[in-house]
């Protein structure tokens, strides 16, 4: 390493040339130890940031996504493994990493966002990164107020992006358990990957409903898309039960019967027998036997209504995701958003519709339905992954520049 000195400065005043020498390899030195620091964080995935104040920072992690939808709003975080986590959580939903750390998971009823500022607060996140990525339309709505209240910065992460990244993430995370076909007959039949996912068609079931299709990694395109999701289905039911809470919703579901409320063929045609395209068993009208029980007075029981409202609901959107796949040439429809949450009897309606109108269609066409474990968080994960991502390349960059400094001194 050459510092570009002249040898007549050690002649005429060897201390001053020693000196000059000691401060330059003390530099380098610096730059070099910088440089072997960020390589090392890198490799580890991680970037602890500790504060004297909290001993709950030091298991914190600088990866937060945050998706922020009508009804729901989706939090997901990673803590350093083996933290002690005194705060409740989506256990099942938990994911174990290889990295040395986990990910977990929490939801917030959008209109009290404020509730999940204030659990962030509480584990100090907004001290450990100063950049939030969020996707959903709370993302615009809410911005100023995480700046407010977290004084952090708010990157807003297109929907269809923070989903296409959050199923890359889930694929490398958790690629034997994430997607799965359903019926209550069969149980859960893990997608093996034989062949590979894609293409198929996402119907991400929120407040309301987008249809993407996805044709390979980081190739999608918003096809579709209606107004009969979560959404409606939360406002129904609460205006025939007055329940709000989407979960006490399902839990009222597994109790009722909608076969007192809906109007069945066997009820339709009695002891004839149907004809050849109508199914005995076929669901015809749903409240199809309201009419009736009001005219006569008759009791009905609100978990009935509510299963009524579940399987209209489930039913209607399996038809136009078919019809969708179907117009597109894909066979493979994955349904995912908060409206689905792994409830057996909503994925099982999903199932069983789409295998009904496979009746329909020669043995090259016959579409299947799968559902993902982290059904509602696809968008959180995903701009979970986005802020990872950019902070790698970040690091990656400052290290680059390091070396060119490196050069410039040699």
């Amino acid at each position: 390493m050459s510092f570009g000195l002249n040898s007549c400065i050690f002649n005429q005043n060897p201390s001053i040339f020693f000196q000059i020498r000691k401060k330059l390899l003390n530099k380098y030195q610096r730059l070099i130890n910088i440089k072997i620091s960020l390589k090392m964080s890198i490799e580890t995935d991680i970037g602890f940031i500790r504060r004297k104040k909290s001993t709950s920072i030091e298991f914190l992690i600088p990866f937060i996504g945050i998706d922020i939808g009508g009804t729901l709003a989706k939090l997901c975080f990673a803590l350093k493994k083996n933290s002690q986590v005194d705060f409740e959580h989506i256990e099942h939903l938990m994911i174990n990493s290889y990295q040395e750390f986990d990910i977990y998971f929490k939801t917030f009823e959008s209109r009290n966002v404020e509730d999940m500022i204030d659990f962030i607060e509480s584990l100090d996140m907004n001290f450990i990164t100063k950049e939030f990525y969020i996707t959903g339309g709370g993302a615009h709505k809410f911005d100023e107020l995480f700046q407010e209240r977290l004084k952090v910065n708010v990157i807003k992460v297109q929907e269809f992006e923070s989903l296409k990244m959050g199923f890359q993430l889930l694929e490398q995370l958790s690629p034997n358990d994430s997607i799965f076909n359903f019926s209550k007959q069969k149980g859960k039949d893990f997608f093996k990957g034989q062949g590979g996912l894609f293409p198929f068609v996402l119907i991400n079931i929120g407040s309301g409903v987008s249809m993407i299709k996805f044709e390979g990694e980081g190739v999608f395109t918003r096809v579709n898309g209606t107004s009969i999701g979560g959404g409606f289905f939360l406002g129904i039911t609460h205006l025939l039960t007055g329940e709000r809470n989407f979960d006490k919703l399902l839990e009222m579901s597994n109790q009722g019967d909608n076969r007192n409320v809906d109007l069945y063929a066997n009820d339709i045609y009695g002891q004839v027998v149907p004809p050849e395209d109508i199914h005995g068993d076929a669901l015809c009208v749903s409240m199809g036997k309201m009419s009736a029980k009001l005219k006569e007075g008759e009791d009905v029981n609100k978990n009935d209504l509510v299963k009524s409202m579940l399987l209209m609901a489930s039913f209607n959107l399996s038809q136009i995701a078919f019809i969708q796949s179907k117009l597109e040439g894909i066979n493979n429809i994955i349904f995912a958003g908060n409206f689905v949450r792994n409830h057996q009897d909503t994925m099982d309606c999903i199932n069983t519709a789409i295998e009904f109108f496979n009746q329909n269609e020669d043995a090259n066409n016959q579409r299947k339905a799968f559902f993902v474990k982290h059904d509602g968080f696809i968008g959180a994960l995903g701009s979970f992954f986005q802020g990872f991502t950019l902070k790698q390349q970040k690091k990656l960059q400052l290290i680059s520049e390091l070396n060119t400094q490196q050069v410039k001194q040699e």
